[in-house]
């Protein structure tokens, strides 16, 4: 038998998360246990466990005065090798449709066979179809006197509302390194075996919160001898050790992107997730996000600007969104980061991906242009990149209208969009919304427009899509015929305003 089993914890005091344990202790002291109980946390740290104890203690012969099962009568013998009729465990993910909830719902009726209670544990709760679901909320609201529901889930965002409302929730959080070297502790005096407490420490932190993980690499480590020294424990944690989401943030931002995919490479090679790799690095980036703007703890991402950090944030759930469409795991991240590294090198250093990027909207007078920036003011710059081509206004409206010939959804999405700049070779588009942005990035959608701007221009152009505000409506210009005087006026629209400046 594998280690984690064998030394699963049995009774309350035996579970190692310090949370779980005070709180299930005043449920039972209370003699009030609620007759449908959610646990929800990650993977490895005790939730099935915690359900099977629970079931002990409702259905113990002989418990202790503390309400602790006895470990001894049959019911908790029973339980223990798993051989008790009188509590179920049921896959979710294996039973989550309809049919399966309807036999369930006419199954609780029937009385226990042998015990006081029918316990009703059902793992990976979410994985419940929102029909299935539904149809198990009267139950789960109003179940029979002789049952207690346990669902356990590590994604308790996916069951649907009205579920959850009925459930008491017991959150199973990532453990410490001090609460994994606790259960440690417990399997090498069981295993009699010896273990510096440096080494148990290296291993609790390898874990990433997972008592069961913790348990394997201990097992794994001890297969040759029965002393674990910390130079051991080191060795083994370090050669299979795949980079974390920080530093893959950083690698991502300060190294060439040969060198981002080759580390990419490795963390595929090394048997790394790629999925768990942008989920770990989407939670870093959002924390990161909320320490700019004074919520929540330190910024360990202090280096990145607020626009990177938003942008990365995007690039991460778009590669997210096409993980199960890629052949290749990596391929998703990788075709993303490749992206993100290209326009970063086109906005240059100190300004990569910077969503502020001011809006331009030209028109030649000899060598000069009249540029008006977001809020309106007026300054003059050279033409735009060094090819002397001018993407003005009047192109624009020949783009939206060559466009809206062959695709009416994109010419729509344009819209709410404008160009900001263009080089000859690159034409960045300020899209004003964050869907929109994400239709216009479709390779079809992306394909269709960037043809129809090489039909206008005359030369290919690549599209770049950032994100901007809409123009203020209330500060634009005026050009009047004699002149170059500028007037405000506050009822016109600044595409208005630019069309007018283009006409003279």
């Amino acid at each position: 038998m594998t280690l984690y089993l064998k030394y699963r914890p049995q009774t309350i005091e035996e579970l190692d998360l310090t949370r779980v344990r005070e709180e299930l202790k005043k449920i039972v002291k209370s003699k009030k246990i609620p007759h449908a109980l959610l646990f929800s946390g990650p993977k490895g740290t005790g939730k099935t466990s915690a359900a099977r104890i629970l079931a002990k203690v409702i259905n113990c012969e002989d418990p202790d005065k503390s309400g602790e099962p006895c470990n001894k009568c049959s019911q908790c013998t029973a339980i223990t090798k798993g051989s008790s009729l009188d509590v179920i465990e049921l896959d979710a993910a294996s039973n989550r449709g309809i049919d399966d909830i309807r036999s369930l719902r006419d199954a609780v009726k029937l009385s226990p066979v042998s015990a006081r209670k029918k316990i009703y544990v059902v793992d990976e709760a979410h994985m419940l179809t929102t029909e299935a679901a539904n149809a198990f909320l009267k139950t789960l609201e109003e179940p029979p006197d002789h049952v207690v529901f346990i669902l356990a889930t590590t994604n308790p965002e996916k069951l649907i509302p009205t579920v959850r409302s009925r459930l008491a929730n017991i959150v199973f959080a990532k453990a410490t390194v001090e609460e994994i070297k606790r259960q440690l502790v417990r399997v090498v005096k069981g295993e009699k075996w010896e273990a510096e407490n440096e080494a148990l420490e290296i291993i609790a932190g390898a874990a990433d919160g997972s008592f069961r993980d913790a348990v394997k690499i201990l097992e794994q480590i001890m297969v040759e001898s029965g002393r674990l020294t910390f130079e051991r424990a080191q060795e083994y944690v370090l050669h299979g050790k795949t980079v974390s989401p920080e530093e893959f943030i950083k690698i991502v931002t300060s190294k060439e992107i040969k060198e981002v995919i080759a580390e990419l490479e490795n963390l595929v090679e090394k048997g790394g997730s790629v999925k768990e790799l942008i989920e770990g690095m989407i939670v870093v980036l959002h924390n990161s996000l909320l320490a700019k703007y004074s919520i929540g703890g330190k910024d360990n991402l202090g280096y990145l600007s607020k626009e990177d950090n938003l942008s990365l944030i995007e690039i991460l759930m778009s590669a997210l969104r096409r993980y199960s469409d890629t052949p290749l795991p990596h391929l998703s991240l990788e075709m993303e980061l490749i992206s993100w590294k290209k326009d970063a090198s086109i906005a240059g250093p100190s300004e990569k991906l910077d969503t502020t990027v001011k809006s331009k909207v030209s028109v030649v007078k000899d060598k000069k242009v009249d540029v008006l920036n977001r809020d309106g003011e007026v300054q003059e710059t050279s033409k735009n990149g060094d090819s002397g081509i001018e993407f003005s206004v009047d192109m624009w409206q020949r783009v939206l209208g060559g466009v809206k010939s062959k695709n009416v959804s994109i010419e729509a999405l344009l819209r709410s969009s404008k160009p900001l700049s263009f080089d000859g070779k690159n034409l960045q588009l300020g899209v004003y919304y964050k869907f929109h942005k994400e239709r216009l990035e479709v390779t079809s959608y992306r394909r269709t427009l960037e043809e129809v701007i090489e039909s206008v221009v005359g030369t290919p152009v690549r599209i770049i899509c950032t994100l901007t505000q809409p123009p203020k409506k209330e500060l634009v210009t005026e050009v009047k015929e004699q002149g170059n005087t500028l007037t405000e006026s506050k009822d016109i629209d600044i595409m208005e305003a630019a069309k007018e400046i283009f006409k003279n």
